[in-house]
């Protein structure tokens, strides 16, 4: 039986928990987040123990597996803390917010052998399974142009009160959303390189459209 363990009992923690309950020989048994209410709550939902400390929780209930669903701006430490405890992690996109991170996590998982997964969900739709089987299987061709509409009103969850960390960004809310249609789009492309970037809109918040050119000249990709 593997053991799970969730850091972040935001909104994300509620999508993925039934998820995590749904799989096999898998045992969800702990909760962390500094918000001692919150954690507190989703623990006593599901009836498993809760922790404000990272470390104490890693320590007490030794995860096979731990989710990271806290804002990005948070994951480089909390993934190497846990790799270094011995877990394996499952991360929320983006993944970090620098190649420096990208780098710290991936040596402290070559040195601790251990797994980073980070949360690519729309790659395992049906949908997108079948059209990469027919893109794959050579029956159009070549792809040259992908175009991505994105359909998510990030304003009206910001009102809700969920994903206000997104606003102190970098990217702002673009640098949440823009993880999905980039990794959909290489899964199609792999072997494509960035050459340029370039955005409608008048600052980051009110970004629009933006489109990205590959080094090879023929491929382009537009993202609304």
């Amino acid at each position: 039986m593997k053991k799970i363990a969730i850091i972040g009992c935001g909104n994300m923690a509620r999508v993925h928990i039934p998820y995590i309950l749904k799989i096999k020989d898998v045992q969800l048994i702990a909760v962390c987040d500094k918000n001692e209410i919150r954690a507190k709550e989703l623990a006593q939902h599901y009836d498993i123990h809760h922790y404000t400390q990272m470390d104490q929780m890693l320590e007490n209930t030794n995860p096979d597996v731990v989710h990271i669903l806290t804002p990005p701006q948070s994951h480089t430490e909390i993934a190497i803390q846990c790799l270094d405890s011995g877990c394996n992690v499952f991360v929320e996109k983006p993944l970090c917010l620098t190649l420096e991170e990208v780098d710290a996590i991936y040596t402290a998982a070559q040195s601790n052998d251990r797994i980073v997964g980070i949360d690519h969900n729309n790659l395992w739709s049906p949908l997108v399974q079948k059209a990469l089987q027919v893109v794959q299987s050579g029956q159009i061709g070549r792809l040259i142009n992908i175009q991505y509409v994105m359909g998510d009103d990030y304003l009206e969850v910001l009102k809700e009160g969920y994903g206000r960390w997104a606003l102190d960004l970098r990217g702002g809310v673009f640098a949440d959303l823009i993880p999905h249609p980039l990794y959909l789009n290489r899964a199609f492309i792999p072997e494509l390189k960035v050459h340029s970037v370039k955005a409608i809109g008048s600052d980051i918040k009110k970004l629009r459209e933006l489109w990205v050119d590959f080094i090879s000249n023929d491929v382009h990709l537009n993202l609304w």
